[in-house]
C-alpha cells in the first residue's frame, strides 16, 4: 500500500524501530500540528503497512510525553513493522466559540475561533488528498469549472441575467439574479 501523506493535519511513522515509544506531534515535512484541545488528537497503529488502523485509547495506550503536549508517548514500544498515525481531528460538527451579545472580545478569543475554521479546513483539505483527492484542472489557458464529476469550460465572464424569473433554457455560462428580492 502506498502512503499517501498529510500535509497539515498528521503524521504516519511508517520507519520507526522497533520499541520506540515517543512519536512527534509533527507533520512529515516537521511542522508541528497545533489543537485546540487535547482530546482532538488521535493516536492509531497498524501491522498490516497500513491497510487497517486500530485506534489506540488514552491514557491507557498513551498519553502525552510532556505537558507541552508535543510529542505522543506509547505506554510500550512497538514491535518491528508497526506503523503510527498520530492525526488531529477538530470535532467540526459543534460551535467551538460562541458569542455573546454586546460582549468585548479580545484578539485571543477572536483568534481560537479562526484557529478552528484553519483546523477543520485543513483535516478536510487531509481527508480529500487521501481520498485520492480533486484531479486538477487542465492547463490551456482556459478558465474551468466543476460540475459533478467532470470540468468544463466556462465563460469569463458569465451572461448575468436579472429578472423576476429564471431563463427557460439556461446554459452553463449564464448566472440568473432574482430581481424581486
Amino acid at each position: 500500500m502506498s502512503i499517501v501523506r498529510l500535509t497539515y493535519s498528521g503524521n504516519i511513522y511508517d520507519a520507526a524501530p522497533a520499541g520506540q515509544q515517543d512519536f512527534p506531534l509533527t507533520t512529515d515535512s516537521g511542522d508541528p500540528i497545533p489543537y485546540l484541545s487535547a482530546a482532538h488528537i488521535h493516536v492509531y497503529s497498524s501491522i498490516d503497512n497500513g491497510a487497517t488502523w486500530t485506534e489506540l485509547a488514552r491514557p491507557s495506550d498513551w498519553d502525552f510525553a510532556t505537558t507541552a503536549g508535543t510529542t505522543v508517548r506509547l505506554t510500550s514500544g512497538i514491535a518491528a513493522g508497526t506503523w503510527i498515525r498520530v492525526q488531529r481531528l477538530t470535532p467540526y460538527q459543534d460551535l467551538w466559540t460562541t458569542f455573546q451579545e454586546g460582549s468585548q472580545l479580545t484578539a485571543g478569543q477572536l483568534n481560537v475561533g479562526e484557529e478552528f475554521s484553519m483546523y477543520v479546513d485543513q483535516e478536510l483539505f487531509d481527508h480529500i488528498k487521501v481520498a485520492g483527492g480533486i484531479p486538477d484542472a487542465p492547463d490551456d489557458g482556459e478558465q474551468y469549472g466543476r460540475k459533478n464529476e467532470a470540468w468544463s469550460v466556462i465563460q469569463i465572464p458569465p451572461e448575468t441575467i436579472v429578472s423576476p424569473t429564471p431563463p427557460p433554457n439556461p446554459t452553463e455560462s449564464q448566472l440568473w439574479f432574482d430581481s424581486t428580492d
